[in-house]
């Protein structure tokens, strides 16, 4: 896929140094937008009448 837009291919998974952090990279990639679904989910359950009892 590097190869068509132009850069060449890169050896990230043969190394054992980078292997385990483009993985991690993915794995996070790949999770995040779950996560802040669920994140954003909670605070918008609230009900309105608990914010007006804070006061």
């Amino acid at each position: 896929m590097l190869g068509w837009v132009g850069l060449a291919p890169s050896q990230f998974l043969d190394g054992t140094d980078s292997a385990l952090w483009s993985v991690m990279a993915v794995g996070i990639w790949r999770g995040a937008p779950y996560d802040l679904v669920i994140i954003l989910a909670g605070p918008a359950g609230v009900d309105r009448t608990l914010y007006d009892a804070d006061r």
